[in-house]
């Protein structure tokens, strides 16, 4: 019987698992399909729909098409492979299929079927209530879980927190963790019954709920004063820390500032062609030694008449040169630069009377020789 079976498992839709078969034999008579998964049949269905496609392909009256929804959320361990057979016979139809995750069943499944919750409320620890929570039948989606006083809900927040304790118990549970801070409400020396659940559900999360009240509150009053003890103690260490770098930045700048100064100056000097400033000497200072000398008078050229003061000694012409230097550059270095003395000039010296020799020569008569005329 089971050589004279045809069909194919095709696909998972909105109206479960899809496909086709017939007994070639008895073409007129429906079969009836089973859905297998980890040889466990999680779905029946009888095998009498119609396809036109099937018409075309001349299977039979085409009357051979099924559609079986399950009515539970497979047990097994996922991803899953799931095939399709006839009742009584052992041959498998055609194709198979591969579910990696529950989320692929819940267009065929009611969402009734996916609230599989379970989780735990810890404590209230650091001014907020904390536990974990998940959804077993969707383990990768986070729940989102609410606090509530009564029925008024203070808080929400999602359960997607690490939580290696969990991962520990249970597989893959590790991303469940929550933290629920309380509001400040509830801190007026009433009791509150304070209830965890998950989000637009009536489940309700073990050691749930719980009290609080007076005692609860100075216990997380002692606890926010000592957490802000601490922040102050930090604020503290923070400031010392801060004012030893300051102290430091400004050490290492001075020292940078300092030598980025003597560099341009000595840049200065080269592009003026005067010798380099030795390390030991002032910046831009005069040599004492040469402000002792006496001043150089130039002489001027020949043929250019003009006061001798006119013409400075060259210490008087070094400094003026940098002082122009320094307008050029933007920068002032007069601190560091000793003033020039003024330079004393000596008093012109009036003409000297010409001597008797002197004047008899240039009284001379000038003779030139006569010429003779031809007679």
């Amino acid at each position: 019987m089971s050589s004279m079976i045809e069909g194919e498992l095709q696909s998972l839709g909105i109206e479960g698992f899809e496909g086709w078969a017939w007994d070639v034999s008895k073409p007129y008579d429906p079969v009836e399909i089973e859905i297998i998964c980890k040889d466990l049949i999680v779905a029946t269905a009888l095998a009498d729909g119609f396809s036109l496609d099937l018409v075309k392909q001349r299977k039979g009256n085409g009357m051979h098409m099924f559609y079986a929804k399950p009515v539970a959320l497979p047990k097994a361990q996922y991803p899953m492979t799931i095939w399709a057979r006839v009742r009584g016979c052992d041959s498998k139809l055609r194709g198979c299929l591969t579910v990696k995750t529950p989320a692929e069943f819940q267009q065929v499944l009611p969402d009734s079927l996916f609230q599989e919750f379970e989780g735990y409320v810890d404590g209230i620890r650091a001014g907020a209530i904390i536990g974990w929570a998940r959804n077993a039948a969707l383990p990768d989606e986070p729940v989102e879980v609410e606090l509530l006083d009564g029925d008024r809900v203070l808080a929400k927040s999602m359960a997607n927190q690490y939580r290696a304790d969990v991962e520990q118990e249970i597989s893959g549970g590790g991303q469940s963790g929550f933290e629920l801070p309380l509001p400040q409400d509830v801190l007026d020396g009433e009791m509150h019954s304070l209830r965890v659940r998950v989000t637009e559900t009536r489940y309700e999360l073990h050691n749930s709920p719980i009290s609080f009240g007076p005692g609860s509150a100075n216990a997380l009053i002692k606890e926010i004063l000592r957490l802000r003890e601490s922040v102050q103690a930090w604020e503290q260490r923070f400031a010392t820390h801060s004012r030893d770098l300051m102290a430091r930045f400004e050490a290492l700048y001075s020292i940078q500032r300092d030598s980025f100064e003597r560099e341009l100056q000595a840049i200065k000097m080269a592009a003026l062609g005067f010798p380099r400033i030795a390390e030991s000497e002032p910046l831009l200072s005069v040599n004492s030694a040469a402000r002792t000398e006496e001043p150089t008078i130039l002489s001027a050229p020949d043929g250019v008449t003009g006061r001798p003061d006119t013409f400075l000694p060259p210490e008087v012409v070094k400094t003026e040169a940098l002082e122009q230097g320094d307008r050029l550059s933007g920068l002032s270095f007069a601190s560091a630069r000793e003033p020039a003395e003024p330079v004393p000039f000596p008093p012109r010296r009036a003409p000297e009377a010409p001597t008797t020799a002197a004047v008899q020569a240039n009284s001379k008569p000038d003779i030139k020789p006569s010429r003779r005329k031809r007679g």
